[in-house]
């Protein structure tokens, strides 16, 4: 059952824990391909991060290798480039 007391915003988040703002949204932007998207809700384009959830997530996350492999993106890159 979701607590909503244990919702936080990402810049909550990032005051509560002190994991950069910009790290929480690239674990955002790589949520389906890293597991994040277990500890998301997303009513509308708001988002919120269960506490609860993030903190299982982190735990699981400890003495892990890093994912090695095809990129999640699929031509490869972090972020598509804009032509002018």
């Amino acid at each position: 059952m979701l607590n909503l007391a244990n919702l936080r915003t990402v810049a909550a988040l990032s005051q509560e824990t002190g994991i950069s703002i910009n790290t929480l949204r690239q674990w955002i932007y790589d949520s389906a391909w890293n597991g994040f998207d277990r500890c998301m809700i997303r009513p509308n384009r708001r988002i919120y991060i269960d506490l609860d959830a993030f903190v299982t997530w982190l735990d699981g996350c400890r003495g892990s290798e890093p994912r090695r492999g095809p990129s999640p993106h699929v031509d490869g890159s972090r972020r598509s480039a804009r032509t002018v």
